[in-house]
């Protein structure tokens, strides 16, 4: 299953350096991504050092590094850290142990094999490491040149690249789509770090251009995508209050209080199976039921005899006083 995911595909070590800028050119992060060659202990070592310094509109500076290291064993599993804090141990699963750095560059310029693959991934935001599908899908129009990487774990989209191609076949640049606007990254050496109070992005929600009326909001709503792939290639996002349409284009969400959950002929509900749920109750970056001060105010807000609805709004108190 060899498609170009893996850092087991660097036969020899090489370092790559990247440089991520904003629709002005200005540079918003950089990044350096090495593959170590093998060694007795280990079959393949790869790292990845970026560092982020930007503006978004309406707040201020966003500093902030990310490193990670992932050592591939002869016997197939890893042992990885992130930004030197974590280190485990992940047994191998598949026949081939494929693995994917989500935030890394390099993989995305050698050739992309189409279609869906199965790997563990690494450097997502919210997750250590996830058993998760890569999908591999042509721009809609071809005269772009541009192939699409899409990472899935369960029925979620967790993130979007783009690689844009010459007309030789080589690498323009690579995408990274946001809502309303891209980054845009490409390989350089030497490059410079970005100092000061870093240049301005966009912010990723985007403003309605005129404002909704209380009546209006009390209606129907219709909201149209236009999608750079097929808009069938993965499935939209279903909430209550919601109806989801795929169109030729792309998705069409109408709002409303009857509008149903789904229309026929949409995507399915997510599952509500043990398994899944567990998955939505595990730890992760953003939210970390194992803390002890966070298990404390769980266990008193659980003790009470109160409501479900009543003891969710006095844990959403709790959160919002320790807000910084």
């Amino acid at each position: 299953m060899a498609f170009a995911l893996s850092g087991a595909t660097h036969a020899t070590a090489s370092s790559r350096t990247f440089e991520i800028v904003n629709a002005e050119g200005q540079a918003v992060a950089t990044q350096t991504e090495t593959y170590a060659s093998a060694d007795t202990s280990y079959a393949m070592q790869y790292s990845r050092n970026s560092r982020w310094l930007y503006q978004v509109h309406g707040h201020g500076t966003i500093r902030f590094t990310d490193q990670i290291s992932v050592a591939q064993k002869p016997d197939g599993s890893l042992l990885a850290s992130r930004d030197g804090r974590r280190r485990r141990a992940v047994t191998a699963t598949l026949d081939r142990p494929d693995w994917l750095d989500a935030q890394g560059f390099a993989p995305l310029m050698q050739p992309l094999t189409m279609g869906e693959h199965t790997a563990l991934i690494f450097g997502l935001p919210y997750r250590f490491a996830v058993r998760g599908r890569v999908r591999v899908v042509p721009g809609r129009a071809e005269a772009e040149r541009s192939v699409y990487r899409l990472i899935l774990a369960d029925n979620w989209l967790l993130q979007v690249r783009a690689v844009h191609y010459n007309g030789d076949g080589s690498v323009d640049h690579i995408a990274l789509p946001m809502v309303g606007f891209a980054l845009t990254a490409r390989e350089v050496a030497p490059f410079a770090v970005p100092s000061g109070r870093g240049p301005s992005i966009p912010h990723d929600h985007l403003a309605l251009s005129y404002r909704l009326s209380q009546s209006a909001l009390k209606g129907q709503i219709r909201y149209r995508f236009t999608m750079p792939i097929a808009a069938d290639t993965v499935a939209p996002p279903v909430l209550p209050g919601q109806r989801v349409r795929v169109r030729d284009t792309g998705w069409q969400f109408d709002v409303c209080a009857q509008c149903g959950d789904r229309a026929a002929g949409a995507v399915a509900a997510l599952p509500e199976d043990a398994a899944a749920l567990a998955g939505w109750r595990a730890a992760n970056a953003w939210l970390r039921p194992d803390f002890p001060a966070i298990r404390r105010i769980g266990q008193s807000v659980g003790a009470r005899r109160l409501s479900d609805a009543r003891k969710m709004e006095l844990l959403s108190t709790a959160a919002r006083k320790r807000l910084r």
